[in-house]
């Protein structure tokens, strides 16, 4: 058996050649509603703000916490009803949401469809 110093330089070779992830822009994904509280952002949000919330995956692919306040547009493809939110938090991905998913308060969700619906299917998304 090789001493565990040996292993420590190997387990870094990986590292040194690692180029920084591409933040996740754009998506096609449901859109579903949430109450807004204190974000992931650091702030607190009410329900009748314009905010908007990623999954953990797209808010993670932004350095640092840089994907904050970015806005987020958000198309229904069904009827081309379009909304802006502001990102303030991240959900997440679980069984009910996905990894291309979007949350936003029910008072943006009615922009769009009514929210019996639930979810608004297939939206197209993007952040700038």
């Amino acid at each position: 058996m090789l001493p565990a110093k040996l292993f420590l330089p190997l387990a870094f070779i990986g590292l040194a050649g690692a180029s920084p992830q591409t933040p996740i822009s754009s998506g096609t994904g449901d859109v579903l509603y949430f109450t807004p509280g204190y974000g992931a952002c650091g702030w607190r949000n009410t329900s009748d703000q314009a905010v908007g919330s990623v999954s953990l995956t797209t808010y993670e692919s932004w350095p640092g916490n840089s994907i904050c306040g970015k806005n987020l547009t958000i198309t229904d493809p069904a009827n081309n009803e379009t909304v802006w939110v502001i990102i303030a938090d991240n959900f997440v991905e679980d069984d009910q949401a996905g990894p291309h998913d979007v949350q936003v308060p029910k008072k943006v969700f009615q922009k769009m469809a009514p929210v019996t619906a639930g979810v608004i299917p297939n939206a197209n998304w993007s952040i700038s």
